[in-house]
């Protein structure tokens, strides 16, 4: 079964931990995996929705306020798609859209064996997609259009002092924003803004101070580049592990790298380990425009090789240190 998994950026941990079930029950599982804007991406979901059984909607406060996640949804549905709602978090069921209105959320508040039982179930016992409709209803405009614009602009970013005062208010508005993601989208962007060497001074101290605004710090605070990661290890606490569907599982959300199966050699995922990755460096201070990351074994000294435009070193081999059975448990930069 193909599976698109709908989410805001605030879920990613939870995220992760649903891929990695999903994919242990032999289902193939997309996520966008870090990229949060430019029309490339948004073009990609439209087309994995498009050719996907089933929208699995990570659902919490933060993706019900997400313009994107409202779109996905409401393109899967008028496609004919299959809409899974999968509740990660207490919600205001007054607040639910009309498109939940008659679908049954499945509660994975409680992330634990009974849990992905349950979904193992729900999953097993979802209809087939009945075939796309003819012809095809439009595909929705991409979300915060004008943000998408500032990362080409960004990319090919000149010393026009007019031009720069201008993404930089657009970028503003963006951090006032009560979806969270534009917020974080303009964040990335602000910071990409200012790591860039063509930015100008005033354009870029107008920046620093409306980005430490944003994240509450004085406007004094200094938001620039930061240097590249060092090889440091990275511990993660030990998976639980539950026999569900006859695959070993593990229940990511607990911070190893899920890597699930049976008589196969034991593999993370690129897309894991791409957000891992991704997630790490935004931890660092980096801000790459995407992260791509080829599969990864779990063995010691085993090496992946991780793409990350954006940043001045291009990527990163990541080399694992410790693994806990068939999961990473430590790795580094190498």
């Amino acid at each position: 079964m193909e599976i698109v998994i709908s989410y805001a950026r605030e879920d990613r941990a939870i995220v992760q931990e649903l891929a990695g079930t999903l994919r242990a029950w032999g289902h193939d599982v997309w996520t966008d995996a870090g990229a949060h804007s430019g029309a490339r991406w948004w073009d990609e979901i439209v087309a994995r929705i498009q050719a996907c059984d089933v929208l699995l909607a990570v659902t919490s406060p933060a993706s019900l306020a997400s313009h994107a996640c409202t779109l996905e949804r409401r393109y899967a549905l008028a496609l004919g798609k299959v809409l899974l709602p999968v509740l990660v978090a207490p919600v205001n069921t007054q607040d639910l859209p009309t498109e939940f209105a008659s679908i049954h959320f499945f509660d994975f508040t409680q992330r634990d064996v009974a849990a992905a039982g349950r979904l193992y179930q729900a999953v097993q016992q979802l209809p087939p997609p009945g075939p796309l409709p003819d012809p095809l209803p439009p595909a929705p405009p991409p979300p915060l259009s004008y943000l998408n614009a500032i990362v080409d602009q960004l990319d090919a970013l000149v010393p026009d002092l007019d031009l720069q005062h201008r993404i930089v208010t657009a970028l503003t508005g963006g951090l006032r924003s009560t979806d969270p993601e534009e917020r974080a989208t303009a964040i990335e962007l602000v910071r990409r803004f200012l790591e860039h060497p063509q930015n100008m001074r005033d354009p870029a101290e107008r920046a620093r101070e409306a980005l430490a605004r944003a994240l509450g710090h004085e406007p004094g605070h200094q938001a620039g580049p930061t240097p590249p990661p060092q090889p440091v290890p990275r511990s993660r606490v030990p998976a639980v592990l539950a026999w569900v569907g006859g695959a070993t599982v593990v229940l990511a959300g607990l911070g190893v790298w899920g890597v699930v199966g049976t008589n196969r050699e034991a593999v993370v995922a690129g897309s894991i380990v791409s957000q891992e990755v991704h997630d790490d460096l935004l931890d660092r201070g980096q801000h790459p425009t995407s992260v791509t990351c080829d599969d990864l074994t779990a063995e010691v000294g085993a090496t992946t090789w991780c793409d990350t435009p954006g940043l001045a070193a291009g990527g990163y081999t990541i080399r694992v240190t410790s693994v806990d059975g068939s999961s990473v448990t430590g790795w580094e930069y190498g």
